[in-house]
């Protein structure tokens, strides 16, 4: 069978091993100093406070629901933290599962040797999904077997492995859930008990991710379906972000585009929307030599861009599952052929439309993405390393130091508890009026003022003398961080993540 993708560089048996050995203990290094490197922020300490605070799965589930997240990462935490009540261990059970699946990559993957070795000193690979401890990095394993197992015939086993992948996060449900449908239809002529039992499988995998994103009636958090156009666009346009990770070089990188640095935000989103036309025109190319892993992709991506316009557009962290898809359908698609669907083919004017890309540059444009993959990942490892992701730590370390005594009022409950978290320490938060140590989206968290929060300030320091004030340097805050009335005690770094730099103040 021919391969989607062949390259000019051959590397005989031994230099083929040599340079997988090489490259598994690159990535590992490269990648254990980013995880060494890295402070959490607010989202991986988030899922932490939850464990740490349930006394059980039940009590666990009611918490979560407001999370938008199916239970697994929650349950893999709570199990680690049985063992070992430390973040920096469950962190550690995180980078070593992404590992696993990048080194099964590298080891398995039915590519050219030369995309073996540059695919895992990507950004996703390399650092968003390795040295931040989400919820996305910990399904890589589970995609990797996914693959191996597609063109065999080991359906309890594949439906076994799809049930657990699905209850990470919605975006390893959508890649599982499309990766299953079309894997049951190509063996369906061959059927047995065991595909049965597989289907079953799977089928219970969508039933308890389903229950456990369940949210509440009272979330704060995209509580309705927007339909607007221009949404859907904007979601079209994420496919750019999610191939060519480069961003602006400043410590402010994550989450902002190269784009952005030089266009304004209306032609930016125009450059973008017209790459991403230009992608996907490759992408299908590409993976039309191959029907079955064509499907796959555009059920995938199409459900993923539906979500993105009518829930939630998401950040590159869910953008980079496209990424993630396409790379399992190549692998997919150079593995198995399959009659599924065969009878449906490209008219000549669909051919021409779509299918534009020219052949030959195939494997070419490849390489540039994937260069460009390498290049995002440079600039997250320069500035991961010069800079503190979040200055959380360094704040909770300062005020158990200093002031381990006071209680403490933060001006938003978004980063200040990524420090109540660290410290385990109920902050009080005037934009929702409670005491709380974690985040909960529900709809009594609002947007407050500085008159509001001066007003709510005076209170807290009548009742709290010795109160200590919590102020994040973020866009909404920067036009008033220079009124407050009050003595600075201690004015922090900046921060990767913008809004988790800090400023602590006294009456």
């Amino acid at each position: 069978m021919d391969k989607i993708f062949v390259s000019s560089f051959i590397a005989s048996k031994p230099l083929e091993l040599a340079l997988k050995i090489l490259s598994s203990i690159l990535f590992l290094v490269l990648s254990f100093v980013l995880f060494y490197f890295h402070e959490p922020w607010r989202d991986e300490l988030q899922a932490f406070s939850l464990v740490r605070n349930s006394h059980s799965i039940s009590e666990l589930y009611q918490m979560v629901r407001y999370e938008g997240h199916p239970l697994g990462w929650y349950i893999l935490q709570k199990g680690v933290y049985f063992f070992n009540p430390n973040f920096i261990t469950i962190r550690f059970v995180h980078w070593s599962l992404a590992a696993i699946g990048v080194i099964i990559l590298i080891w398995k993957a039915p590519f050219p040797i030369i995309y073996r070795i540059l695919i895992p000193f990507g950004y996703f690979f390399t650092y968003e999904y390795s040295a931040i401890a989400r919820n996305y990095g910990i399904a890589l394993p589970f995609y990797m077997l996914l693959c191996i197992l597609f063109s065999r015939k080991k359906y309890l086993l594949f439906g076994f492995i799809t049930a657990i992948a699905m209850q990470f996060s919605l975006y390893s449900f959508i890649i599982s859930f499309s990766v299953s449908i079309f894997y049951f239809f190509h063996y369906k002529q061959q059927k047995n008990i065991a595909w049965y039992a597989g289907i079953l499988f799977t089928l219970i995998g969508i039933f308890l991710f389903t229950l456990s994103v369940n949210t509440p009636d009272d979330i704060g958090t995209s509580p309705g379906w927007n339909l607007n156009p221009d949404r859907y666009t904007a979601a079209f346009s994420v496919i750019a972000n999610a191939f060519f990770t480069v961003f602006k070089f400043d410590i402010h990188f994550w989450n902002n585009s190269f784009f952005q640095t030089f266009l304004n935000y209306d032609f930016t989103q125009a450059v973008q929307f017209v790459l991403s036309i230009f992608i996907l025109g490759w992408m299908i190319k590409t993976l039309s030599k191959n029907k079955i892993s064509l499907y796959i992709f555009i059920t995938g991506t199409a459900i993923m861009m539906f979500f993105m316009a009518a829930k939630y557009h998401g950040s590159v962290r869910h953008h980079g599952h496209l990424y993630i898809l396409f790379l399992m359908t190549l692998w997919i698609g150079n593995t198995i052929q399959s009659n599924v669907l065969q009878p449906f083919s490209f008219s000549k004017k669909t051919k021409s439309f779509i299918l534009f890309f020219p052949e030959k540059y195939g494997s070419k444009f490849f390489i540039l993405v994937l260069v460009l993959q390498i290049v995002g990942s440079l600039q997250a490892t320069y500035f991961e390393i010069k800079y503190p992701f979040s200055d959380s730590q360094q704040v909770a370390e300062f005020l158990q130091k200093n002031y381990p005594n006071n209680l403490v009022i933060s001006c938003s409950d978004g980063p200040g508890t990524a420090v109540s978290i660290t410290m385990a320490k109920q902050f009080f938060y005037p934009n929702s009026f409670s005491w709380r140590e974690n985040l909960c989206f529900n709809n009594k968290r609002g947007d407050i003022g500085y008159s509001t929060l001066i007003a709510q300030c005076e209170r807290f320091f009548l009742d709290h003398p010795n109160g200590v004030l919590l102020i994040s340097k973020s866009t909404s805050t920067l036009d008033f961080i220079d009124k407050i009335p009050y003595k600075k005690i201690k004015d922090f770094q900046p921060a990767i993540r913008e809004d988790e730099s800090y400023i602590l103040f006294k009456k």
